[in-house]
């Protein structure tokens, strides 16, 4: 089965992020690609670049463009309701415990909303990613994103250190078991057999799910025939070094850039006196960007009077880089 192309935008928050990942649906859409546009972005601002309304449930946009837009509280809220069904069935005798109690306080814990975000990407590329062509997510500003994409590494390091304690304890069960036979914990007035082997381990089968899962969105993460980074930030300093930073990050968990957009490049034909000097430096940054990213592809976008906002808007904008994106999807 064929996979779609999955396109991350990252960006500093207020680059344009939204606005170029948005018209890069509309027009690979217009090429004939089956396209699903995904905001994680908490500011919801896809919806307002496209002018119709946006929910978590897909919408036609185009006959060949889908879009949707995840809302972070109902995630989460739906994140820690999965967990606490599977705590309840894996773990019964924790029902001594007030997992209410628990999960309102895990809700605001730190990290939080990167699990809750990394678990529908998996889940939206695990349903869709064999319908469309391209998959697009236009993410959150660009620390809450990196967060999300080092996940599945960290994960993956993480359970592989919780498998190894519990197969010390399984180990320990075991031994005891051969010396005083079968042990049980009474859960519910109810006598169970206390497991002693990673087969009949309901943990140690939980620990192993995450894995696999955490393994695969992973691999295709990491895979430069399945996923593409896409960098927008602004010809200034802060957006660059920001942008050099995510990029740095990136390469640590093996994700891949692809291309560069420079957006809201100021370009006049008469340059005001006032001016001169920001043009100046404009053109320094964008000299500093080419040579930071030599091996990558850097497309440079204009700065409009106003965001583009509806189809016929959009398809005036970004043509180039949706025509470059188009060569790897």
């Amino acid at each position: 089965m064929k996979h779609a192309q999955i396109l991350l935008f990252i960006g500093k928050g207020g680059v344009g992020k939204t606005t170029c990942s948005v018209t890069t649906a509309v027009h690979l859409a217009d090429m004939g690609k089956r396209v699903l546009l995904v905001s994680l972005d908490p500011a919801h601002n896809a919806g307002d670049a496209l002018d119709i309304p946006l929910s978590s449930a897909k919408k036609s946009v185009t006959p060949t463009l889908d879009a949707l837009e995840i809302d972070l509280e109902q995630l989460i809220k739906r994140y820690l309701d999965h967990t606490s069904t599977q705590m309840r069935q894996t773990y019964r005798y924790l029902t001594v415990f007030n997992l209410e109690k628990f999960f309102d306080v895990i809700r605001y814990s730190p990290g939080i909303e990167e699990h809750a975000t990394l678990e529908a990407m998996q889940e939206i590329l695990l349903e869709e990613a064999g319908q469309y062509d391209a998959i697009i997510f236009d993410t959150a500003p660009t620390g809450l994103t990196l967060r999300v994409l080092a996940l599945p590494t960290i994960s993956t390091l993480w359970v592989e250190k919780l498998s190894g304690i519990r197969k010390n304890i399984l180990q320990l069960r075991s031994s005891i078991a051969n010396i005083h036979g079968p042990q049980f914990l009474r859960v519910e007035g109810v006598e169970e057999p206390l497991a002693s082997e990673e087969k009949t381990d309901a943990t140690m089968q939980e620990l192993q799910k995450y894995h696999q899962d955490a393994q695969r969105i992973r691999q295709t993460l990491s895979n430069p025939n399945l996923t593409s980074v896409v960098a927008v930030l602004n010809p200034e300093d802060m957006p660059l070094f920001e942008t050099i930073r995510a990029v740095e990050a990136l390469k640590k968990f093996q994700i891949p850039l692809k291309l560069l957009l420079v957006n809201k490049i100021l370009t006049l034909q008469d340059v005001p006196a006032e001016l001169t000097r920001k043009i100046e430096r404009q053109q320094e940054v964008l000299r500093k960007i080419r040579a930071s990213f030599p091996k990558h592809p850097v497309i440079e976008l204009p700065l409009l009077s106003e965001d583009p906002r509806g189809l016929d808007k959009l398809r005036h904008f970004t043509r180039d880089a949706a025509e470059h994106i188009a060569s790897f999807v």
